[in-house]
């Protein structure tokens, strides 16, 4: 990608192709260790992708350790094997991406990982026989088989893991569509429940019009629930 501009001096170089030219230089050397701190921040959307396929290529091939920094969500579950979520240099999470982003660990780590961004709809928690009752500013309640203790909480839920119905079902929020969303591979869209919106992320094909009645439906294997005071995740 670079070998054209191999005659060029740095003056003549893009930020970009100057940031490729130091990573080649790092890599010449061969060390054990590698501190980047947002390599890839000058280069342009198509570049970036290219690079990050590089990137994860070398570490495979290299078994190299690197310390990567980045405000990049989408960059961090891309390259990382872990991940260290910081707020005011404070390490609120320290685990594989794949639990970084379905359990996060606390609310800022929840609300940080993920575009569209997670849901949060505060509950009131009921103990019943066999799990719990999760009641809705709304008035509308949700069974969860796995026991929480009685008291506020806020549920984190990913667009991706709610499904909208036209129909009435159970174990469902009513809501209003807001707005659509054609995103190519997925639709988004957005419901108003009572005062809030909700987001969900609904195949390619679905159809829904502005301001039609939904239901909104929940997985309970995707639902998090944080306390409402400490923000930690308690189930």
């Amino acid at each position: 990608q670079m070998a054209e501009y191999v005659e060029r001096y740095p003056s003549e170089l893009s930020g970009g192709q100057q940031q490729r030219v130091a990573l080649a230089r790092m890599l010449a050397a061969q060390p054990e260790i590698l501190l980047m701190d947002e390599p890839l921040s000058n280069l342009d959307a198509k570049l970036r992708m290219q690079m990050r396929a590089e990137l994860k290529r070398m570490h495979n091939d290299l078994d190299v350790t690197v310390v990567y920094v980045t405000h990049d969500q989408e960059e961090a579950l891309t390259l990382s094997t872990r991940i260290a979520v910081m707020n005011n240099g404070i390490i609120e999470q320290y685990d594989a991406p794949n639990q970084v982003y379905k359990n996060p660990a606390t609310l800022f780590v929840a609300d940080f990982m993920g575009n569209p961004q997670m849901n949060f709809l505060k509950v009131t928690s009921v103990v019943k026989e066999g799990g719990s009752e999760l009641r809705f500013a709304t008035g509308d309640t949700l069974l969860l088989k796995k026991p929480v203790q009685p008291g506020s909480f806020m549920l984190g839920v990913r667009p991706e893991d709610l499904r909208i119905s036209p129909q009435p079902v159970s174990q469902s929020l009513r809501g209003k569509v807001y707005a659509v969303l054609p995103a190519g591979s997925s639709v988004i869209i957005y419901a108003s429940v009572g005062d809030q919106d909700v987001i969900v992320r609904e195949e390619r094909d679905t159809v829904v019009r502005i301001d039609q009645d939904v239901w909104i439906t929940f997985d309970e294997e995707y639902i998090n629930v944080y306390d409402e005071r400490t923000e930690r995740l308690v189930s």
